[in-house]
């Protein structure tokens, strides 16, 4: 029971601190919504992509797990490069400069999302995503 009722309030906690970021093509065409959630040690950044006014569609798979809770979007820690509906997201992971990176593309219907290195090894520099994205 006790255990329990811990569980729901860690998850509670970490759901009830959420801040929101926009982040808009320069054509205007298509705008992410990046949701953060920092309690304690815990933090996550989903993207979404805004489908109209009200609207959002989550983004499966565009999730961030920074370190010790920290919140890179409300931090002005991120990079984006734009092509058209294809877009390179990268944020530090406030670990050592180190950088979690993807790209996706917004035309897709699953919007096809690639991580700059496999999950298990995910930290990389910035100017090496930068790179490789803008290639």
């Amino acid at each position: 029971m006790l255990i329990s009722f811990l569980a729901s309030f860690v998850l509670l906690m970490s759901h009830a601190g959420a801040s929101y970021t926009e982040l808009s093509s320069p054509d205007g065409q298509h705008t992410l919504v990046a949701q953060e959630h920092s309690f304690l040690l815990l933090g996550s950044a989903s993207l979404y992509e805004r489908t109209s006014v009200l609207t959002v569609k989550e983004i499966p798979d565009a999730v961030f797990l920074p370190d010790d809770g920290f919140a890179p979007f409300s931090a002005n820690e991120y990079w984006v490069q734009w092509n058209q509906h294809k877009v390179a997201v990268a944020v530090n992971m406030n670990d050592n400069r180190k950088w979690d990176a993807l790209t996706m593309d917004l035309s897709a219907s699953d919007y096809d999302v690639h991580y700059y290195e496999s999950r298990s090894s995910k930290h990389t520099s910035l100017n090496d995503f930068i790179e490789r994205a803008t290639k």
